[in-house]
């Protein structure tokens, strides 16, 4: 992975910021992330917020780039990053706190990071959605994301091979 800049990309919509993580954030990650309406959109099933520890510190050699998305008075709203970052590709991974969802935020806070991506020197940059979560879906559509295709029993949900669709960022060769 190119490290051109340690920075946090710089985001602003909504009243929201991106930072890095802090004290009490994986309590109020997870206290969003068990709810019914979000386990549906993404498949997150977690028992604790502790599973939640290694996503939200910078471990040497672990391809994993996530952020805060942060209110004006620093409690997280939301959480972006980029996960499998290896030989110029790397996958985007986003959710929000249901109050702040149709806000345009998610559309946001995706565009912003790619760029910020492909200024570190991503080339690709891939999502991977579950079928039924159209709102993500538009998103990534939004921002410029292809459907690739359709990827049958990717990853397991609560035990339940589910599908997804996969969906592709390409770096716009410089003119």
């Amino acid at each position: 992975m190119s490290t051109k800049s340690p920075l946090v990309p710089t985001f602003f919509c909504a009243g929201l910021h991106l930072r890095e993580f802090g004290p009490g954030d994986e309590e109020v990650w997870f206290d969003y992330l068990r709810l019914p309406e979000v386990v549906q959109g993404t498949g997150w099933h977690i028992a604790s917020s502790s599973e939640l520890r290694p996503l939200t510190v910078k471990i040497a050699d672990v391809p994993v780039i996530r952020f805060a998305l942060a209110d004006q008075t620093g409690r997280l709203a939301g959480t972006i990053g980029f996960v499998d970052w290896e030989n110029g590709r790397a996958e985007i991974a986003y959710d929000l706190a249901p109050p702040w969802w149709g806000e345009g935020i998610a559309g946001a806070a995706c565009a912003a990071l790619c760029r910020w991506g492909f200024d570190q020197g991503l080339t690709r940059i891939e999502a991977c959605v579950l079928l039924d979560n159209r709102a993500s879906a538009r998103v990534l559509e939004k921002c410029g994301f292809a459907a690739q295709g359709l990827l049958r029993q990717a990853r397991h949900d609560d035990g339940i091979a589910r599908d997804y669709r996969l969906y592709r960022l390409q770096m716009r060769p410089a003119s």
